[in-house]
């Protein structure tokens, strides 16, 4: 429970965030623009909830091979960077093509 706080509390924001975004584009555009903000918004947790599974868990991965001196958990940290790469083109491919 402990090492979930900070996810929940960053998804917490995150929905926040969305909730301004749709306060203030309510309050100077219209219907459609508001019916953007809503077709957004799940788009908007997936990609926060999967930046927050990979920063959470991989922060307590190399937290715990950084208490164990373990060098070749440290060295291996290049599996997140290519998680990270390949979350971020695939989110980018299918918002390019839905985009419109």
């Amino acid at each position: 429970i402990e090492l979930s706080i900070p996810a929940v509390l960053g998804m917490v924001v995150v929905g926040f965030y969305n909730m301004m975004d749709s306060f203030f584009v309510g309050q100077m555009v219209g219907d459609v623009q508001m019916g953007a903000i809503s077709v957004s918004y799940p788009l908007t947790l997936i990609n926060a909830g999967s930046a927050a599974m990979l920063g959470v868990g991989s922060a307590s991965v190399l937290s715990r091979a950084i208490g164990k001196k373990d060098e070749n958990k440290l060295e291996d940290h290049g599996n997140l960077v290519a998680m990270v790469l390949l979350l971020s083109v695939i989110y980018t491919v299918v918002g390019m093509v839905f985009t419109r």
